[in-house]
């Protein structure tokens, strides 16, 4: 996406995790699978994590529900937040799910969104231009109203997160 952002569908194995060391240079992996997804695909999560280890690249594991809006829009800030703490820490982040198709490129696009002030449209089109998925929209919509409203009720404890312009186009 970035050079330092990538999304990609699960690491399965030793080798992936090899690969994406030597091929991209990847030093830290954002994986919203969930155990119970990573054991249903068959995949060793233990292995996964020692062959991070291995190769000295980072793994941080936040499960975040597959297809399920609500628990994407309550846990994106979260997740955003993780993203932007490994690039300020000059990582090059792999982001991942269990497929690829929605719960990281959403993170990603949030991720745009919300830090490099781009327009949620641009993003989303940015990211699904480059990457072949389907993120959850109204999700980060949503959760972009939580932040706002937390500042607007003086419950937000950091700086905003980028400015919002409304346009009505009168069709919605």
């Amino acid at each position: 996406i970035t050079e330092q952002i990538y999304v990609g569908s699960c690491i399965q194995t030793k080798e992936d995790v090899e690969t994406l060391s030597a091929t991209t240079g990847v030093t830290a992996v954002l994986n919203f699978q969930s155990t119970t997804e990573a054991a249903n695909w068959g995949i060793d999560s233990n292995l996964i994590n020692e062959s991070c280890q291995n190769s000295n690249i980072l793994m941080i594991n936040y499960p975040i529900r597959d297809a399920d809006s609500f628990d994407m829009r309550k846990k994106l800030p979260f997740s955003v937040g993780l993203l932007l703490r490994l690039l300020k820490k000059n990582h090059r982040v792999y982001v991942t799910c269990t497929t690829g198709f929605d719960r990281s490129p959403a993170s990603v696009i949030a991720y745009l969104h919300w830090m490099t002030d781009t327009s949620l449209h641009a993003a989303y089109n940015f990211v699904t231009g480059l990457h072949s998925c389907k993120p959850d929209r109204p999700a980060i919509a949503w959760a972009t109203w939580d932040l706002i409203a937390m500042v607007e009720n003086g419950t937000h404890d950091g700086p905003a997160t980028h400015a919002v312009t409304f346009v009505w186009n009168g069709h919605e």
